[in-house]
C-alpha cells in the first residue's frame, strides 16, 4: 500500500515548513515569473524577427528587382533540433521570412559536366520570372553542422526542404544581345574560315555566368561522414575538369558558399579558428584552413604561382561570396610570382597528409541528349581545364618533398586596390566579399552584387554594395507605433459609434425683484453633437 507523502513528511515542523513557503513564494516572483515573461519576450521577439528579414526580403527585391537571390547559409538557428522542429523552422523560412520564394528543383541544379543544359539565358522575359522567384540556399553549420557533425540524416533533410548543396548553374547571354560586330567575333569552329561577315578570335567564347553553389562544411578534416566529403570533392573536381581553359575569355565563375576562405589574422574580424571533438572530428571553424583554400582558388578558377603556368598563372575571372562571419569582410586574395619561393611546411601529420589526399576521380558524363559545347575543338585547343588545372585533393595535399613554394596572401579589397595590388599581372587574384549578417543586431544587410558584359575586353566586371536596412529596433519602433495608432484609432471610431445622450441643465430657481417686476428663468440644453454647440432658449 503506497503511503501519500503531504508537505508536513518533507517539512514536519512549523519553522521548516514557513521557510520552505517563503523560499518557494521568493522563487515564484523572482525565478518564475521573471521566466515566464521571458520566454513569452523571446516568442515575441522570434515573431517579430521573421517578419523583420521578410521585410527585408520584399523591400529590397521589389527595389533592386534582382535575378538571382541567395542566402549564404545558416538557414536555421541550430543543427541539434529534431526533425519535427527542422521542419517547423523551414515552414517558418518558406511562409514568412521568403514567402514568395521558391526552392530550386533537383532537375534544374545540376552536377558539372562537359555536356550540359542552359539554367537560362540573361535578359529574357522567362529567365526573368522563373528566376526572381526561386532561392539559392547555401547549407551552413546551423544546417548541417561542420565536419565532425555532419551526417547523412542531416544532410538529406537539409536538401529535400531547402535544395541541393552541390551544384551549378550555367547561364548564356545570347548573342542576341551583344552588337553584331561584337557577335561575329565568337570563337565558332564549325563556322568556315572565309565565312562572310565572321573576324573570329580564338580565345572568345559566347558570354557565360557559371554560379557554383558548394558545402564547404566539409572541406576540411576529420570529418564525421566521409562520404558527404567524397560527394563534396568528387564535385569540387568536376567543377575544374568542366570549366573553360583560363586562355579563354567570356565566362565568369560565381562561387557561394559559407566558410570563408582562410586569412591571417587581423585582416577581418574572424581569425583563424579551429576546435574538435572528444573523438578528434572537427567541431568548428572560422575559416577553411590554408591548404583547403590553396586547392579552392588554385582549382576552380585556374590561379597559378607560377608564370610560366597556363595563361601565365593568371586564372579565370570570376568572385567568391560567402558568410559565416557576421562581420562581413571584402578580401583580395592573391600570389606573388615574383616572390622567391619558400620551403614547404612539412609539420603536418601523416594521419592529416592522408586525409587531404583522398582521391575523388571524377569522369564526363556522357549524356548524348545534351550539348557538348566544346566537341567541335580540336584536343590541343579545348577549351576547358583538362590541361591547366589539378584536382582539388592533389593541389591540398601535402608535398613531402622540399620543392620551395610561393604562399597565398590576402589584403582588405581597400588596401589592394590602393597598394595596387589588384590588376598587376605578376599578382594574380581573387576577390572574396563576405557577406555582413543580415540579422537585425548587425544592420540587417544584404549584399548587391552587380556584373555586365564588357564587348571590348570581351570580360565580364562587377561591383560590389552593402545595403543596410536598420537595425531591428528601428524595426519594432515603426511597427509598435503603427499598433498604438491603430488602437486609438479604433477607440475613437467605437466612441463616436456610441448612441448619443441629450443631456438638461436647469438652473435654480431665484427671485429678485425690480422696480416689482419678476423676471423669468433661463435653461440651456446642450446638444450633444460633435460640434458641441451651445443652444439657448430665453
Amino acid at each position: 500500500m503506497h503511503r501519500l507523502v503531504s508537505r508536513s513528511d518533507d517539512y514536519p515542523t512549523f519553522h521548516a515548513s514557513t521557510k520552505q513557503a517563503f523560499h518557494d513564494l521568493v522563487d515564484f516572483y523572482f525565478d518564475d515569473i521573471p521566466a515566464t515573461l521571458e520566454s513569452f519576450r523571446k516568442r515575441i521577439d522570434l515573431f517579430g524577427n521573421d517578419f523583420y528579414l521578410a521585410h527585408m526580403f520584399r523591400a529590397v527585391h521589389w527595389w533592386t528587382v534582382p535575378t538571382h537571390v541567395a542566402v549564404l547559409g545558416d538557414l536555421v538557428g541550430s543543427q541539434w533540433i529534431s526533425d519535427e522542429e527542422f521542419d517547423r523552422r523551414a515552414r517558418r523560412y518558406w511562409h514568412r521570412a521568403f514567402k514568395g520564394g521558391e526552392r530550386v528543383p533537383d532537375e534544374v541544379a545540376a552536377w558539372p559536366a562537359s555536356a550540359y543544359d542552359l539554367a537560362g539565358e540573361l535578359g529574357t522575359k522567362l529567365y526573368d520570372d522563373v528566376w526572381q522567384r526561386r532561392i539559392l540556399n547555401v547549407a551552413g553549420n546551423h544546417d548541417i553542422g561542420y565536419a565532425g557533425d555532419l551526417t547523412n540524416e542531416r544532410m538529406d533533410r537539409f536538401e529535400r526542404v531547402f535544395g541541393k548543396a552541390n551544384y551549378e548553374l550555367r547561364f548564356e547571354l545570347p548573342t542576341s544581345a551583344l552588337s553584331p560586330a561584337g557577335a561575329a567575333t565568337i570563337r565558332n569552329d564549325t563556322a568556315e574560315a572565309d565565312q562572310e561577315g565572321r573576324t573570329d578570335q580564338n580565345d572568345r567564347l559566347t558570354p557565360e555566368l557559371r554560379i557554383v553553389l558548394l558545402n564547404s562544411m566539409n572541406l576540411d578534416t576529420p570529418v564525421a561522414t566521409t562520404e558527404l566529403q567524397d560527394q563534396t570533392y568528387s564535385f569540387i573536381n568536376d567543377v575544374i575538369n568542366t570549366a573553360t581553359a583560363v586562355e579563354f575569355k567570356g565566362h565568369f565563375t560565381v562561387v557561394l558558399t559559407h566558410v570563408p576562405l582562410y586569412k591571417a589574422e587581423g585582416t577581418c574580424v574572424d581569425a583563424p579558428f579551429f576546435t574538435f571533438h572528444d573523438d578528434g572530428t572537427l567541431k568548428e571553424q572560422n575559416q577553411l584552413s590554408a591548404d583547403a583554400s590553396k586547392g579552392f582558388v588554385e582549382g576552380i578558377f585556374g590561379l597559378n604561382g607560377d608564370a610560366n603556368a597556363a595563361g601565365g598563372g593568371m586564372g579565370r575571372r570570376g568572385v567568391v561570396l560567402n558568410g559565416h562571419d557576421h562581420e562581413g569582410c571584402d578580401t583580395w586574395h592573391f600570389i606573388n610570382q615574383s616572390e622567391p619561393a619558400k620551403p614547404p611546411d612539412t609539420s603536418q601529420s601523416s594521419e592529416d597528409a592522408h586525409e587531404s589526399e583522398k582521391l575523388a576521380d571524377s569522369e564526363d558524363a556522357d549524356e548524348p541528349d545534351k550539348i557538348d559545347r566544346s566537341e567541335d575543338v580540336e584536343d590541343t585547343e579545348r577549351p576547358d581545364a583538362s590541361r591547366d588545372s589539378e584536382l582539388f585533393n592533389d593541389i591540398t595535399a601535402h608535398d613531402e618533398s622540399t620543392q620551395p613554394v610561393r604562399e597565398w596572401q590576402a589584403r582588405t579589397w581597400r588596401n589592394a586596390t590602393s597598394e595596387g595590388i589588384v590588376g598587376t599581372p605578376s599578382l594574380p587574384g581573387v576577390r572574396e566579399i563576405t557577406v555582413r549578417s543580415m540579422m537585425g543586431g548587425y544592420g540587417g544587410n544584404a549584399g548587391l552584387l552587380s556584373a555586365w558584359f564588357d564587348e571590348e575586353t570581351w570580360e565580364w566586371r562587377f561591383e560590389y554594395a552593402t545595403c543596410a536596412l536598420g537595425t531591428q529596433h528601428l524595426w519594432w519602433a515603426v511597427h509598435i507605433t503603427d499598433l498604438i495608432v491603430a488602437v486609438l484609432l479604433v477607440i475613437y471610431m467605437v466612441m463616436s459609434a456610441l448612441p448619443r445622450r441629450e443631456t438638461k441643465t436647469v438652473a435654480k430657481e431665484g427671485h429678485s425683484k425690480a422696480n416689482g417686476k419678476a423676471h423669468g428663468l433661463s435653461s440651456t440644453s446642450v446638444n450633444g453633437g460633435t460640434n458641441g454647440e451651445l443652444a439657448e432658449k430665453i
